[in-house]
């Protein structure tokens, strides 16, 4: 960026903007969260239009949840997804409303068959991907810190997918709805709905979410129609999917699951105690790295 010459936004626009919104990822993933927000400013001020504003604004957003400003990324999560056209209000929603509409969904989506759900369209509108895109990082946020958003975040996702077609974040919503729907107690759904989800995922090739969705359905959803048996080895695979595709904290929860899962199915207590204290509680006074030959070992004493 400091080879460019005065005038580079005139001169050389596409290029520039490619530049910044890599150089933001990059602070991001090296945790300089102030920089990232500098490239932002840059690229918000600069850019000829909204279209060109959302990459830079998925990794602000990606940055103040990492900060813990979830509030923060909440509240440009809605104002990017209101441009794009997604009706919603930064007010928490009515939980009764969200409850209603929620059930209402769950009876759509009973009325179809897997194979109809299966071969919807492909969706098109690229405003409508991108919304999905921001929604499925706002619902994790949401879980995290705003519970209050998450139904309305969710259910935003399915809705989107039965008007507009499927795309790999369906995959997410569908899995996300599963999950919501044990909080009702209508685990048959919900098992169905996660079965579905992880249909899609092979349908979609959308390999970057593999890990989160078998959290989902495998460690929190499948558990309540068969023993978690046999789940171990799909969230095994979602952990080292997880670990290769970068998304590190779902390989952690997958890696979780399987943990506890596998000491109810009776195996020894050392893989167990290793988790909560080398992987949830050390962690809070040394640098997790100390604590990676333990986890591993505990990972090895469990399989064995």
């Amino acid at each position: 960026i400091s080879m460019l010459d005065e005038g580079h936004w005139e001169k050389y626009y596409d290029l520039s903007l490619q530049l910044y919104n890599f150089y933001a990822e990059a602070e991001y993933c090296n945790g300089l969260f102030y920089e990232v927000g500098h490239a932002a400013d840059v690229v918000i001020e600069r850019a000829k239009s909204f279209e060109n504003k959302c990459h830079v604004y998925f990794t602000l957003i990606k940055s103040l949840g990492a900060q813990y400003k979830i509030q923060d990324a909440i509240c440009i999560g809605f104002n990017v997804l209101t441009q794009l056209g997604v009706e919603c209000s930064s007010s928490p929603p009515d939980r009764n409303a969200m409850v209603k509409e929620a059930m209402e969904i769950k009876m759509t989506l009973t009325q179809l068959t897997d194979a109809e759900i299966l071969n919807f369209r492909e969706m098109k509108d690229n405003d409508v991907t991108t919304a999905m895109k921001f929604l499925q990082i706002l619902c994790v946020y949401g879980y995290l810190a705003k519970q209050q958003y998450v139904l309305f975040f969710i259910i935003t996702m399915v809705k989107l997918t039965l008007r507009h077609g499927i795309c790999k974040e369906s995959c997410l919503g569908m899995s996300s709805f599963s999950f919501a729907l044990c909080q009702f107690y209508d685990f048959e759904a919900a098992d169905r709905i996660g079965r579905l989800s992880v249909l899609l995922l092979e349908k979609c090739k959308a390999e970057e979410y593999r890990s989160y969705i078998y959290l989902l359905y495998y460690g929190n959803v499948r558990c309540w129609n068969v023993h978690v048996e046999q789940s171990l080895e799909k969230l095994l695979h979602g952990y080292h999917v997880g670990m290769q595709t970068g998304t590190i904290e779902n390989a952690m929860n997958n890696a979780s699951c399987f943990v506890m899962s596998s000491f109810v199915c009776g195996e020894e207590y050392r893989s167990y105690i290793y988790l909560l204290y080398y992987g949830n509680v050390r962690c809070w006074n040394v640098h997790v790295e100390q604590s990676l030959e333990k986890l591993l070992h505990g990972y090895h004493v469990g399989m064995q």
